[in-house]
């Protein structure tokens, strides 16, 4: 299994991440005031052919969904907290490095943060070699990749 891979991956993929937290809280309220709706509204209480009536059917539906929305916002919780504990890891430069490489890229990042940090161009990449390194072993306990 190729770490390296994996870690630039998750880094790539951050803050995407932690946009969708909000974008599932948002969609699990939004089910709350569906499975209201559905309770207030006048849908036939016959059941169908499955034996349920159109009332149950939808809110087991909407119940589901929202069951499936909170594993999912746990899961991606825990995987944001876990790299965010891993960046804390890393040195302030380190830091930046990973952020313009990885989670924030911007063109021209190595002359930036040649720029920046005062570094030559092989120190940038020796530094994001190193911190991504770092960020594996935390993240995964693993120090060859």
């Amino acid at each position: 299994m190729n770490w390296k891979n994996i870690i630039v991956d998750e880094l790539r993929n951050h803050d995407r991440r932690k946009q969708s937290l909000h974008s599932m809280s948002e969609r699990i309220e939004a089910i709350n005031c569906q499975k209201l709706a559905v309770k207030g509204s006048s849908i036939s209480p016959a059941p169908k052919a499955g034996g349920a009536s159109q009332y149950e059917a939808r809110l087991i539906n909407l119940i589901s969904e929202q069951e499936r929305l909170k594993l999912n916002m746990r899961a991606t919780e825990m995987l944001v907290n876990v790299l965010d504990k891993s960046l804390d890891a890393l040195d302030e430069n380190e830091r930046r490095i990973i952020d313009l490489f990885y989670i924030h890229p911007q063109t021209r990042h190595v002359e930036r943060l040649m720029q920046e940090l005062g570094y030559e161009q092989s120190q940038i990449y020796r530094k994001k070699d190193e911190a991504l390194h770092k960020i594996t072993v935390s993240m995964y306990g693993m120090a060859d990749y």
